[in-house]
């Protein structure tokens, strides 16, 4: 196997020996000190064994040698039907995916020293194990001397102990009472499986309420339509040149929006997500006039995809990816006072795949993913007021109400559940202004500040007949926007726009857009 061996009083850590197969002979030492310097830390160091080695010939050791001060050193076992001479100073022995078939480990050489209180177990989400199976855990005809720590039991080879004190997790979701216990003969120790006792402390409803893109950011493709068609009106402040200059904002225009950023959001109390995400929106929009304005309404079709990271409770961090497609229709009033109104509704699916080594089965971190699909649905109602000063200068003060419900799901995780997830939905209400300055006759720049709300419902998941609920969150956000525009004119129909936000508070982070839009 392996050894990290220490002589001159340093600390042994984190040192893991991995058997898959083979055959391996001899003392196989998680760690080993020998020093004259007491009390040596000598923590987090395992043997791990999974598939179908032959270990008849070997002795599993966790710690040797002397004034070490162990803490935290495990054996685990990921696979059963397993043969070796003998096992000691562990300070955990943790066996993984236990079944009712087949005992799980014989040892050969020897008395077994075992505190049956150092024994976690798990068994997969999906097994068949129920409340009083018993699982044949290890067999030693030389006998077991097992013993309880924290109350003191204890039985030489010929006696029998009971400890009613242990656990073992169904996957990564529920955790069950667990009675182990010697034979009369102290040759064999079985666990006896108990009832649900409570969850195993892993964040996984949360998934539903921070992993998955909910739309409620809000498309606008009319915006720069909307000047367009003030300047075009506008024709008490504009020169016969300036005139010529301006492209007729009337008919159908193709738009295309291409953007992506960064956004670090609180999810909870010392929860945060961070999301990198790029989106893009296009469609085909029209616009018509009447004696008491203008509109426009326009299909749009959105997509979104990104990664994220996730800080979540206990510790446990977590990452995966999402993805969001969906389409819809936006309309907007424009009333020659400058007053304006607009809705969308927009409905599609959101995907969302997730990922983390930190849940902890049977008290070790482990892997578990898990992927998630569902219809989303989204919608918002904006009303304005955009407003020239002169000839150079206008102003639009907005408020936008926005709304996207995520429907209930469910996902077979990795460890074995399978879980409901429930709906989930959230809302945003921002008010704010953008100035835009036109700084020749093709060129705008523009500047804007906002304060958003947001808020997300909580979410429940159950699995295993077990359920377990998250708050939601809310919280407020500052915005900060600055923006270039090449106008169209009658020698160029394309609109560009580029664009950049900041955000503080709840969310806190950055976005760039470029925007493009062209008269046909």
């Amino acid at each position: 196997g392996g050894v990290r061996y220490a002589i001159d009083g340093s600390a042994i850590h984190d040192n893991a020996i991995n058997i898959s197969g083979g055959t391996v002979s001899g003392n196989v030492i998680a760690a080993k000190i020998d020093n004259t310097v007491a009390n040596v830390p000598v923590t987090n160091n395992s043997i791990n064994i999974y598939g179908s080695p032959d270990l008849r010939g070997a002795n599993l050791i966790g710690v040797s040698g002397s004034n070490s001060t162990p803490l935290n050193n495990s054996l685990n076992i990921y696979t059963y039907g397993i043969t070796a001479q003998n096992i000691s100073n562990f300070d955990k022995i943790n066996f993984f995916d236990v079944q009712n078939s087949a005992r799980i480990l014989t040892l050969t050489s020897g008395v077994t020293n075992l505190g049956l209180d150092k024994i976690g177990m798990s068994m997969h989400g999906d097994s068949p194990l129920t409340t009083g199976d018993k699982i044949s855990v290890i067999y030693n005809s030389n006998g077991i001397n097992a013993s309880v720590l924290n109350n003191g039991n204890s039985a030489d080879a010929t006696g029998n102990v009971s400890y009613d004190g242990g656990t073992i997790q169904r996957g990564s979701t529920a955790v069950y009472g667990m009675n182990l216990e010697t034979s009369a003969d102290g040759k064999e120790l079985t666990a006896t499986v108990g009832e649900v006792v409570g969850d195993a402390g892993n964040p996984i409803p949360e998934s539903s309420r921070e992993f998955a893109y909910l739309p409620v950011d809000v498309p606008d493709p009319f915006t720069d339509m909307m000047i367009e068609k003030i300047e075009e009106d506008d024709k008490e402040n504009s020169s016969a040149e300036d005139t010529m200059d301006v492209h007729r904002a009337s008919g159908f225009h193709i738009f295309m929006h291409a953007g992506g950023g960064k956004i670090k959001t609180k999810t909870g109390t010392g929860t945060w997500t961070t999301t990198k995400r790029g989106n893009f929106d296009f469609g085909l929009a029209r616009s018509l006039d009447s004696k008491a304005g203008t509109w426009f309404i326009a299909p749009i079709f959105e997509y979104a995809h990104g990664s994220y990271d996730s800080q979540l409770p206990n510790g446990i961090n977590g990452n995966g990816m999402t993805k969001y497609t969906a389409g819809g229709f936006i309309a907007r009033r424009l009333n020659h006072n400058g007053f304006y109104y607009e809705a969308s509704l927009r409905g599609g699916r959101a995907e969302t795949d997730f990922a983390s080594n930190d849940f902890l089965i049977a008290g070790e971190k482990s892997r578990v993913t898990y992927e998630m699909s569902t219809p989303v649905f989204a919608g918002h109602i904006r009303l304005g007021l955009a407003k020239k000063f002169n000839a150079n200068n206008l102003l639009d003060i907005y408020g936008i109400y926005s709304y996207a419900h995520q429907g209930s799901m469910d996902s077979d995780l990795s460890s074995g559940e399978h879980v409901d997830f429930s709906s989930v939905h959230a809302q945003k209400i921002r008010i704010g202004y953008r100035f835009t300055t036109r700084t020749s006759a093709i060129s705008r720049v523009y500047t804007g500040l906002a304060y958003q709300y947001e808020s997300t419902s909580g979410a429940m998941a159950t699995a295993l007949d077990y359920s377990k609920h998250s708050d939601g969150s809310k919280g407020s956000s500052g915005m900060l926007e600055l923006g270039w525009q090449i106008k169209p004119n009658m020698n160029n129909p394309w609109l560009l726009d580029i664009n950049a936000t900041g955000w503080i508070g709840y969310n806190r982070g950055f976005n760039a857009m470029m925007r493009m839009q062209r008269s046909i």
